[in-house]
Parts: structure tokens; C-alpha cells; sequence
């Protein structure tokens, strides 16, 4: 359209314009229609982001991916957790609801909600909040909770996530069983 049929488009011109077409649905069909192949690299939301996998030290199981790598996630003070901030990541647990457990602090008591590796039930890492909240909880919801508990964090134990699985504990107990069987 030249820029001066744009200046007198009017809503009754595009009215009678629809139902024309809608009279008509195969006399300007094929002009309507555009054909286009779509893939993946045509889409604008397309995000390249480097996927971290992570797995239970213990028995070698897959417990986390998450698009931040643990290495370069703050400690917690107390126990030298690995702090993820559920809110800001993107992230998928493998990992079961474990017990409720009050730890003493100089401040009172901490509940923590603990996850555990599906496989073998070591403990992962734990939430302050409980299950349920820690996988529901929105902005307006943490508003309303104590200081303490607005934050959702998952906490992952000291060593109890490795980056590869060949260093898993069940690995380096079959390694020399293997090497024997030579």
C-alpha cells in the first residue's frame, strides 16, 4: 500500500474488506496465504544458555540441571550450602521430598525440608520452606512470610552434588572390580 491509501483506511473500509473475503473464502485465498518454513533458529526467543548437569555423589544418580553452575553460586555461612535463588534460575530437580528437621542456631531454630537423590536417598540439599510452598511460592505470597523465609533458596549440601558422574562414589568402587576382571 502507497503511504497516502494508509491515510484513508477507515474502520467501514476494512469492515466491507472482511466480509468480501469471508463471501468469497476461495476467490483471494492464495493471495492471503503465505507459506513459510519455520525451524528453531527462526525464533526470536531462541536463548543459548549452558545447561548444567549435576548428579548425587553417592550412587552417581541425576539430580539437577540448572543454567547456573554451582561453582559460582554463593555459600550459606553456617553450613557452606551452595545457595541457588529459585526465582532466578531456570532449573529441574531430580530429587524426592525428604524429612522435616529442626537444626538449633544461636538465633532459635531452623526448619529445613530436605531433598533427597531418588536413587539412593542421600541428602541433597533442603529449603526453609516447605515443599509445597518452595514450589509454589510467588513475589506476592513471599511477600507476606517472615524475613527469613521470603527468599526461595534450595540449598545444596557441601560435596553432595558432583558435575561428573565418573566421580561418583559407586564409580570409583566398580573401577578397580573392573580393572580385577581384565
Amino acid at each position: 500500500m502507497n503511504p497516502e491509501e494508509t491515510d484513508s483506511i477507515t474502520l467501514s473500509k476494512i469492515k466491507k474488506r472482511t466480509l468480501n473475503r469471508d463471501e468469497d473464502p476461495h476467490g483471494d485465498a492464495a493471495k492471503r496465504v503465505k507459506m513459510r518454513n519455520y525451524t528453531s533458529e527462526d525464533s526470536s526467543f531462541l536463548i543459548e544458555e549452558k545447561l548444567a548437569t549435576y548428579y548425587c555423589r553417592l550412587c552417581g544418580g541425576h539430580s539437577l540441571i540448572s543454567n547456573q553452575d554451582l561453582e559460582f553460586t554463593p555459600r550459606r555461612r553456617t553450613d557452606q550450602s551452595r545457595i541457588l535463588v529459585m526465582d532466578q534460575i531456570l532449573y529441574k530437580k531430580n530429587l524426592e521430598k525428604g524429612e522435616v528437621i529442626a537444626i538449633k542456631r544461636d538465633t532459635g531454630y531452623e526448619k529445613r525440608f530436605q531433598w533427597n537423590c531418588k536413587r539412593c536417598g542421600m541428602i541433597i540439599g533442603y529449603n526453609c520452606l516447605s515443599h509445597e510452598d518452595a514450589d509454589s511460592l510467588n513475589p506476592k505470597q513471599a511477600a507476606k512470610l517472615p524475613q527469613n523465609l521470603r527468599n526461595n533458596h534450595l540449598y545444596i549440601l557441601k560435596d553432595a552434588l558432583i558435575p561428573d558422574l565418573k566421580r561418583a562414589e559407586v564409580h570409583k568402587s566398580i573401577k578397580p572390580v573392573l580393572e580385577n576382571s581384565e
